[in-house]
C-alpha cells in the first residue's frame, strides 16, 4: 500500500525528468499529438453524455424507452 503512494507521489518529478531528457522538438511533438488526442476525447465524452442525457429523458421524462 505505501509502495503505491510513493509511486504516485514520485510520478510528477520522474516525468519532469523525462521530459527535461528529451530534445525539445521531441517534447513539442508529443505535445501536439497529446493535444489532438484530447480533443478527440472532448468530443467522444460529449458525445456519450448527450446520448446518455437522450436515453435518460426517453426513460424517466416520456417512458418510451
Amino acid at each position: 500500500m505505501l509502495m503505491g503512494w510513493g509511486n504516485g507521489l514520485n510520478m510528477p518529478n520522474a516525468m519532469a525528468y523525462a521530459l527535461a531528457s528529451v530534445p525539445a522538438n521531441r517534447v513539442g511533438a508529443a505535445f501536439n499529438r497529446l493535444t489532438q488526442a484530447e480533443w478527440w476525447a472532448r468530443q467522444a465524452t460529449g458525445a456519450v453524455l448527450l446520448l446518455i442525457g437522450f436515453y435518460l429523458t426517453l426513460h424517466h421524462v416520456w417512458r418510451v424507452v
